[in-house]
């Protein structure tokens, strides 16, 4: 007994080692060129050394290994077992933001503003091509085809699927969010007044617009996939999603009607009761 648990404890000794191993050859591998750069870019913001920091940053953008104007290389790869390996290419908005904040603490708030809007185009770019996909999906919907499937996960129902794509387009929302905080908090630690005008970064009211279109159109896709193609499943996340929507949009008719009919459709007819005397109070304002 004593010699097998000797044997188990040398071999849990000698898997410790060979993870330890890994991670460490791992840790050494060589980073990406612009990884580099931006490391060292970070440093010279940290030691306050405003120039070469730009200079820095703006070797690390060109470095970055992108497609287009915004949409990185390889942002996510496929490994031999079909799973999806994150990549350090997630976005230049970071080098944009880096590079803005040493511009500013320079003096030039033109070249400033410059890339904080350069950052915000990249999550904009983002958030128009999950939008885009949302919609393309939505309009391959055939609710017949979807009656017929037994289960509606993410691969088979271009209903959830839809969902999905709005649910994502809202998450890169908050990042367009954070850039518009980032240049806030960079202006306020220079004690740079804005005034009314400039308190957002340029084009960052467009959010709104595609915040509410991505609300809608997750909740309008769930709905849908409860009410006319009875899937009980996500029923869930369906009268989440009308929550989430009435509570963005309080005073809009159409989100306390699909709410209603959801609330319906799960036989919640008190609530339902209510938010259809919710629409007409609002349409009597009109």
């Amino acid at each position: 007994m004593a010699m097998n648990q000797i044997g188990i404890i040398n071999g849990i000794f000698v898997l410790l080692f060979i993870a330890l191993t890994t991670f460490s050859s791992l840790a050494q591998q060589p980073k990406e060129p612009f990884q580099q750069v931006w490391e060292r870019a970070s440093m010279a913001m940290r030691q306050k050394e405003y120039d070469a920091a730009v200079l820095l940053y703006t070797e690390a953008i060109n470095l970055f290994p992108e497609i287009d104007a915004y949409t990185p290389k390889n942002e996510k790869l496929n490994s031999s077992k079909g799973k999806f390996i994150e990549t350090p290419y997630t976005g230049l908005q970071a080098l944009y933001l880096g590079r803005a904040k040493a511009y500013s603490n320079k003096g030039n708030l033109e070249e400033a503003e410059n890339d904080y809007s350069n950052a915000f185009n990249v999550i904009r770019s983002k958030i128009t091509k999950r939008l885009n996909e949302a919609k393309s999906e939505r309009g391959r919907v055939n609710i017949k085809k979807e009656k017929k499937s037994a289960y509606h996960r993410v691969d088979d129902s271009n209903l959830f699927r839809a969902a999905r794509h709005f649910m994502n387009v809202l998450q890169i929302c908050e990042e367009a969010k954070y850039v518009n905080y980032q240049r806030e908090r960079d202006y306020w630690e220079l004690r740079i007044k804005l005034l009314p005008s400039e308190q957002n970064v340029i084009g960052f009211d467009d959010v709104a617009i595609y915040k509410k279109e991505a609300f809608f159109g997750q909740a309008e896709a769930l709905a849908t996939l409860l009410i006319e193609v009875g899937t009980k499943e996500h029923s869930f996340i369906t009268l989440k999603s009308a929550n989430e929507l009435v509570a963005a949009f309080p005073s809009n008719i159409e989100a306390y009607w699909l709410r209603a009919k959801v609330n319906r459709q799960l036989g919640r007819d008190e609530f339902a009761l209510a938010d259809e005397q919710k629409v007409k109070e609002l349409s009597g304002q009109k």
